[in-house]
């Protein structure tokens, strides 16, 4: 009825096309149809505005993700997992696989994780090897001096 009536038809013949005998009739059901559109259109904005909303929280928590997968060169800490942790944390990322549904991806991050925190064993013993080294070949005094980096607990 509406496009009709935007099409420049006239009352008479809308009131034809839809069996309408009182012209009251008519106009009211153009203004509910009217009305009609009105809310359509308000949801519409709403959701296009939620959408947005959400894509802008997806695209900030994808950065702060790929921000916190980092490994400095022979750095030996566990802040890289703790960082990436801090950003597993967050509500949205559960479900940033329906945005991210890509396997290879999440297989690929799982197995990163699990190499770094390997590199952290492989590089924790290495270093509690050359401190024992340094105290019982060189009778060297390491445990409890302030280097950075070193995180071994006095004996």
């Amino acid at each position: 009825m509406l496009w009709l009536h935007r099409d420049g038809a006239t009352y008479a013949e809308i009131m034809k096309s839809f069996g309408i005998w009182d012209q009251r009739t008519m106009k009211r059901h153009l203004e509910l149809a009217e009305e009609e559109e009105r809310t359509e259109r308000v949801r519409r904005r709403r959701l296009e505005d939620a959408t947005a909303e959400h894509m802008a929280e997806i695209r900030e928590l994808i950065i702060k993700w790929k921000d916190s997968i980092k490994l400095d060169a022979f750095k030996i800490s566990q802040d890289t997992l703790a960082d990436c942790r801090n950003v597993e944390k967050d509500p949205l990322f559960k479900y940033l696989g329906e945005h991210l549904p890509f396997k290879s991806l999440w297989a690929d991050y799982e197995a990163w994780k699990e190499k770094h925190a390997q590199y952290i064993d492989l590089g924790e013993n290495l270093l509690e090897d050359l401190v024992k080294e340094g105290e019982t070949k060189m009778e060297l005094r390491v445990r409890g001096c302030d280097y950075p980096g070193l995180r071994l607990t006095p004996e």
